[in-house]
């Protein structure tokens, strides 16, 4: 799948780009934002399950742990993985409210609506770094914890 939508952005990029007009190269730059979003999303989605694996390891420790510090320590992991695993699933939410699927996300659009949509998705592509970063910290955090 992740080959195909590459094949797809990137026959799209060179059809665009062989256009030569400004419009033809601000496609380009969107179709590379989108394609660099969703390698990041798609990097992550994978985690959702280990995610949710130390999560429930963390739980588990937590209610027989009889040190009340040592239970705190892993509750407060939990908050930080719940938090990462909602961060993803608001930022699909969002994308998806912002770029709605279609299969030309920029059919019918101007060079002024195309332009506002390369801003849009520059913002998607730090909101994704952001998300992914919470991942990362929450479950090195968490396997650190656990001694993983």
């Amino acid at each position: 799948m992740k080959l195909f939508r590459t094949f797809i952005i990137a026959v799209l990029a060179v059809s665009l780009w062989s256009c030569g007009n400004k419009e033809s190269e601000d496609k380009v730059e969107f179709y590379q934002l989108l394609h660099e979003v969703f390698d990041v999303h798609d990097e992550m989605m994978p985690q959702m399950g280990k995610l949710s694996e130390l999560r429930q390891e963390l739980e588990e420790r937590a209610e027989v742990e009889e040190e009340p510090m040592q239970a705190k320590i892993y509750k407060d992991a939990v908050t930080d993985l719940e938090g990462a695993h909602k961060g993803m699933m608001d930022w699909m939410k969002n994308f998806g409210e912002v770029f709605p699927y279609k299969e030309d996300r920029l059919e019918g659009m101007n060079e002024d609506e195309i332009k506002e949509s390369i801003e849009l998705m520059k913002e998607q592509q730090v909101l994704v770094e952001a998300m992914k970063q919470e991942m990362v910290s929450s479950m090195e955090n968490a396997k650190a914890i656990l001694g993983n």
